[in-house]
């Protein structure tokens, strides 16, 4: 089965900008911790409406490493519900596929992360040890990930649809941390450090 394709114009694209403000500012009330980063976050958003023709289809809307399985035959996508929090009419809208790519380089941050902080809980020596290994895994994979994917160097219209869609996903982490696991809000925290810093 083939699902539609279609091309988002840059109207189209400034409603996305929009939109993604809209969560800031609504992140913000709820995620102080987010302000530093508020000016460069609403620059990456800014930079989308001068883009034009953007390809959009049916895209997962969720995805990340839990919605997949590793298995002998390769990597299977196992969850397509997308996020469960949206209208079934919003998770079939079309969107770009680097809203999925983003969630999933999001994902290859997190796990690492994950793993260090709970793993380091009863070992605080290794503390700067298991952090370092955690950005060596976290690069390492979402490179060969994005390598796999587009296959050569990133055009300018995928290099800013990526840092706002991963933009956009770690204010949503952010939110979700601070209300959930403070001690944790630091891993989307030190993802918006660097995301649009280029």
């Amino acid at each position: 089965m083939h699902f539609p394709v279609s091309i988002r114009d840059s109207e189209e694209l400034a409603t996305v900008s929009f939109r993604m403000h809209e969560r800031l500012d609504a992140a913000l009330a709820l995620a102080p911790s987010l302000g530093p980063y508020a000016a460069r976050l609403r620059s990456t958003y800014d930079a989308l409406p001068a883009l034009a023709d953007v390809p959009i289809q049916r895209v997962h809307g969720d995805l990340h490493l839990g919605q997949t399985l590793r298995t002998v035959r390769g990597w299977k996508i196992v969850d397509f519900e997308g996020e469960p929090a949206r209208a079934l009419s919003e998770r079939r809208q079309l969107d770009s596929p680097w809203r999925d790519i983003a969630g999933m380089l999001r994902s290859f941050d997190y796990v690492p992360r994950a793993v260090e902080r709970s793993v380091g809980e009863g070992d605080p020596d290794g503390a700067e040890f298991r952090a370092s290994r955690a950005r060596e895994w976290a690069v390492r994979n979402q490179e060969a990930f994005l390598s796999a994917y587009a296959g050569r160097e990133l055009t300018e219209t995928e290099t800013i649809l990526l840092a706002a869609y991963s933009a956009d996903k770690a204010v949503y982490e952010t939110v979700y941390e601070t209300r959930n696991r403070p001690t944790w809000v630091s891993i989307p925290l030190e993802a918006l450090a660097t995301i649009g810093a280029a």
